[in-house]
This record gives C-alpha cells, sequence and structure tokens, in this order.
C-alpha cells in the first residue's frame, strides 16, 4: 500500500465546487461562495491541502490576512515596550477540515503550514504575531497547544495570539 502525499497549496478556480465539507454551515458557505473571490480580491489568500491522489479532493482549507492590534489587547508579557498604537499581525482568518478525513491530523498540517507561511512573510514585512478566532472550547485547546494565548476568555469566538518570538522558537526546534 502507497503512502499518501499531501500538498498544500493556492485556491484554484474549481476548488469551491470539489465538495468541501466540514460541517459547520458557515465555513462551508464561505469555502463554496466567498474563499475564492475573496483570493483574488486580496481580502484573504485561502490555502487548500490536498492529497496527491484519493478523496475527497480538498481536504481542508485556510486563509491568511493581515490585521493590526491594540497593543491594550495583547498579553502583558509581550506588550512591553511597543508603542501605543496598533501593531501588525497575521490572521488565521478560518481553519476547517472536511469531516470525512477528520481525525487524521490535518488541522495540525494545515496551521503547521500557515505558521511557516506568516514567519516567511515576517521576514519581509512587520509582523508582531498570529490572531485566531476559536469558534468553541475545542478549538481553543487545539490553538493552545501551539502556544496561543487567549485575548478575552469570556468572548466566543475566542480571540487568541500567538506572538513572533514564540513562533520562530517552535519553527526552529
Amino acid at each position: 500500500m502507497s503512502e499518501s502525499i499531501y500538498i498544500t497549496e493556492p485556491i484554484v478556480d474549481e476548488d469551491p465546487a470539489r465538495g468541501f465539507r466540514c460541517g459547520v454551515q458557515a465555513l462551508d458557505d464561505f469555502f463554496a461562495k466567498h474563499a475564492l473571490p475573496n483570493d483574488r480580491r486580496g481580502l484573504g489568500k485561502t490555502f487548500v491541502l490536498r492529497a496527491e491522489s484519493g478523496e475527497p479532493a480538498i481536504l481542508g482549507f485556510y486563509t491568511l490576512s493581515m490585521a493590526a492590534i491594540e497593543v491594550a489587547e495583547l498579553p502583558d508579557k509581550v506588550k512591553r515596550g511597543l508603542p501605543q498604537y496598533p501593531v501588525p499581525v497575521a490572521r488565521v482568518g478560518r481553519l476547517a477540515t472536511d469531516v470525512r478525513v477528520r481525525g487524521k491530523g490535518h488541522g495540525a498540517d494545515l496551521l503547521d503550514d500557515a505558521l511557516r507561511r506568516i514567519e516567511s512573510a515576517a521576514a519581509m514585512i512587520g509582523c508582531y504575531g498570529v490572531l485566531v478566532d476559536a469558534k468553541d472550547g475545542a478549538a481553543a485547546a487545539f490553538y493552545a497547544q501551539y502556544g496561543f494565548v487567549d485575548l478575552d476568555d469570556e468572548q466566543w469566538p475566542r480571540p487568541m495570539f500567538l506572538s513572533m518570538k514564540v513562533l520562530r522558537r517552535a519553527t526552529a526546534s
């Protein structure tokens, strides 16, 4: 039995019609209707994970965009010495895996790919960290495994932050 080879690459015109479904209507609708137009307009770049062969055609996806965060919203340990105006960050806007391949580690594969792309971009543009919005407790626990910290533990979706310092340490090891 041959081992599958996975690749993460930018969304292409045919992807929205390939039957991706994660089971969350808002994410399924986003991928089917808005991921490609938003990508083309520069509102959020969408990357898809696919296997070299096999079904489903799209195993998962995530979006990346630039953002800014008020320094006052950051955890105390990362805001020392920062200017008192918003600082640039990257945002992982959406991340989802197809229900047919849940539990196979593809969410981790997608986040790892996203963080590596952000780290690469941060070598060329200002980027102090990464923001995500965890939709529920399971998502918050998932992101916490990677070093993301809560910015507001009473809000859903829960904003979470990962500093570039922590990201660089993690990717170096």
